[in-house]
Formats: structure tokens, C-alpha cells, sequence
């Protein structure tokens, strides 16, 4: 199955790197931020440690959860894996 076999790449190349980011569309909506979140979880649960990117922190239009989540705003980091 190709899926899997990506996502192990995936995996084996995040877990070599110093610094891992994810980032998704500008203006994100909920889908993007949760796909974000689902993806820093998957990695966290693999030993990774990932920070997800934002342009700006979400306004307050975002449920609450959501904004008080750990997201990366600005930051003088250059990342080996951006996804």
C-alpha cells in the first residue's frame, strides 16, 4: 500500500531531524489546524517532536481548545523537515 510506505518515510525521515515543523494554507480554517494538530499528535506518539506553524495566533472566532493549543508564531528556528 503507498500510503504506508509514505508514511513510514515519513516517520524514519522526522525522527533523524533536529527540528521538525508543520504548517498548513494561509488563513487556516479547523480543517487545517486539526489535520496540523493530527499530524504533530501522530508524530508525538512516535517519538517526535514537531512544532505546528501559524502565521498569526487565531482570533477568537476559533473554539477554545484550539486556540490555547501550542503553536509557533514567530520564530528564528530553521527547520530540517517542513511539512
Amino acid at each position: 500500500m503507498q500510503s504506508k510506505a509514505f508514511a513510514k518515510k515519513l516517520l524514519q525521515r522526522c525522527s533523524h531531524a533536529v527540528s521538525v515543523a508543520i504548517s498548513g494554507h494561509k488563513s487556516p480554517d479547523y480543517d487545517c489546524i486539526c489535520s496540523s494538530l493530527a499530524m504533530q499528535e501522530i508524530l508525538r506518539q512516535n517519538g517526535i517532536s514537531a512544532d505546528v506553524l501559524l502565521e498569526r495566533p487565531l482570533d477568537d472566532s476559533f473554539y477554545e481548545p484550539i486556540k490555547n493549543c501550542n503553536f509557533v508564531c514567530e520564530t528564528d528556528v530553521q527547520y530540517e523537515v517542513v511539512i
